[in-house]
Formats: C-alpha cells, sequence, structure tokens
C-alpha cells in the first residue's frame, strides 16, 4: 500500500524553512538535530538542515513532509 504526501504527513511548506546566524544556536549542534523553538508565541519543533560557519538552516516540516509512505501489511489472524 502506498499513501501520498497528502494523506500523509503533507508536502514540504517552503515558508518553513529560514536560515538562522550559526551564533544564536548551541555551539554543538549537526546536521538532523531537532530543537524546540518559539515563534510568535507558539513552540515548534524545528530540523536542522544544514550547519556551516556562519548559519544554519532550519526547517519546520515534519521529516518525512513530501515523502510517500510505503506499508507493508500482513494479517496474521483475524479475531471473533
Amino acid at each position: 500500500m502506498i499513501i501520498s504526501p497528502d494523506q500523509a504527513f503533507g508536502y514540504r511548506d517552503p515558508r518553513l524553512q529560514q536560515n538562522a546566524p550559526r551564533l544564536a544556536l548551541l555551539d554543538r549542534v549537526e546536521e538532523g538535530d531537532q530543537l524546540a523553538v518559539t515563534c510568535a508565541g507558539q513552540e515548534l519543533d524545528v530540523w536542522i538542515r544544514t550547519v556551516n560557519d556562519e548559519e544554519v538552516s532550519l526547517d519546520a516540516n515534519h521529516p518525512l513532509a513530501g515523502e510517500s509512505l510505503v506499508l507493508d501489511i500482513e494479517v496474521v489472524a483475524i479475531g471473533p
């Protein structure tokens, strides 16, 4: 079974991606790390996409946004 992005985690929204100064974050952040940030009074989970010496790219999209899900389901029993 294949579930399209619109029925799973949605499509990637470029408005949920933003660059931030590297100095604004902890020293030891790496690509793939997850952070909780507050934006306009709302807490968001963001993922670090890229890191360089000057800035980081933050992404508030779900990590599986834009992906189709492939499910392999096996029925092993049916109850009464």
